[in-house]
């Protein structure tokens, strides 16, 4: 791994890291050097405060994450200027 990386340098995740997915996000975060946000559990309002607080870049989630995230009232209030792209 170059150590030039050029992606997500603020990730965000909420997965276990039991879980695979989860565990090899977190290594290659790590190898590169970028910093990766853990929330605990879900929530698309606690969401959306920690990716404008934590100016995050990044994230990977399953779609239903994103449609629960773009149905929260007021979403335009949140700064997420930041970010510069979504995996699912």
């Amino acid at each position: 791994v170059s150590s030039n990386y050029s992606g997500y340098s603020r990730g965000l995740t909420m997965w276990p890291f039991f879980h695979i997915s989860a565990f090899l996000n977190l290594c290659f975060t790590i190898s590169v050097g970028n910093t990766m946000v853990y929330m605990e559990k879900f929530d698309p309002v606690e969401m959306l405060e920690t990716m404008e607080r934590e100016k995050i870049n990044g994230m990977g989630a399953h779609q239903t994450v994103y449609k629960m995230v773009l149905r929260t009232p007021n979403i335009e209030k949140y700064d997420l200027s930041s970010v510069t792209g979504l995996a699912s």
